[in-house]
């Protein structure tokens, strides 16, 4: 109740989303509850972005990756936690020091007493080192020859998306708004590899194209498709007054339909909420 309290009061603007990333780091060592510490490493990168002061959210994302090395080498080899605490490092880790041990985690030349490095944790620190330029498409082509599955495949969109380059946004952008080749679960892979708050300049080209591209998605894609897409491409990383702004003139302008109207109206909500936050810790 007190962890839900404080994110509440976090995602309010009421408490600082410093204070609330300070407030997990020092706590989380002392929960036993493998559902609790996954909720709380996931809101932590919230609080991170897009909830913080983007001016502090390299040197926090360090904090919070640095913290989870430390608690995944003194957690019980083996267990949930110790894994739980591998998956944030590998999704959080950034500069030299940290991205370093994620590659040597993953090409085996650091092994850590209890972990077992399985097809979906290789996948999650392979994509690290996609998204910050520190592995290339050999490498995931390596690893799609490992895990030729279904999974796999969503993986290796993932990842392919998710390269930190101009040519894979648009190469995703044309998978899944200009062509509807990819089924459902493709599709959600390659909108998750798209989207990245920290790939905010490659994507700044996407603000304007999205609301191009939103009426046809709406009235061409099945409805499951079509929510999948302008939900997960409604522009959170341009956090931005501008954003919601463009999201009041085209709702004024177009006046579209109550199903694509209400997908609009809770972007620009989570994204105002967004703003809020980050106003609140701007203040710290």
């Amino acid at each position: 109740l007190c962890w839900s309290a404080a994110w509440d009061m976090t995602r309010d603007a009421e408490v600082a989303a410093g204070d609330y990333l300070d407030l997990v780091l020092g706590g989380i060592g002392l929960e036993t509850e493998v559902g609790t510490v996954q909720s709380l490493l996931r809101l932590a990168a919230q609080a991170i972005d897009p909830f913080g002061d983007p001016a502090r959210s390299e040197e926090r994302r360090a904090r919070l990756a640095g913290r989870a090395f430390e608690l995944l080498d003194s957690s019980t080899p083996g267990g949930d936690l110790q894994l739980a605490f591998a998956r944030a490092a590998a999704t959080n880790a950034t500069g030299d020091v940290q991205l370093k041990r994620v590659a040597a985690i993953f090409e085996g030349r650091e092994e850590i007493d209890g972990l077992v490095v399985d097809t979906e944790l290789r996948w999650l620190l392979l994509r690290r080192l996609i998204a910050t330029g520190r592995a290339d498409d050999a490498q995931i082509d390596a690893e799609l020859r490992r895990d030729d599955t279904s999974a796999g495949r969503c993986h290796a969109l993932d990842l392919r998306a998710a390269r930190p380059n101009a040519a894979a946004k648009a190469e995703a952008w044309r998978l899944i708004v200009e062509s509807d080749e990819l089924p459902n679960a493709e599709q959600g892979a390659t909108i998750a590899g798209f989207v990245s708050y920290e790939q905010r300049d490659l994507l700044a080209p996407y603000v304007e194209a999205y609301f191009a591209s939103i009426g046809d998605i709406y009235r061409s894609r099945s409805a499951e498709m079509a929510q999948q897409l302008i939900a997960g491409l409604y522009p959170y990383w341009a956090t931005d007054a501008s954003t919601i702004a463009r999201t009041e003139v085209y709702l004024e302008q177009e006046q579209p339909g109550a199903a694509l109207r209400r997908m609009l109206l809770e972007g620009r909500d989570a994204l105002a909420r967004a703003l809020r936050s980050r106003e609140r810790d701007a203040q710290q």
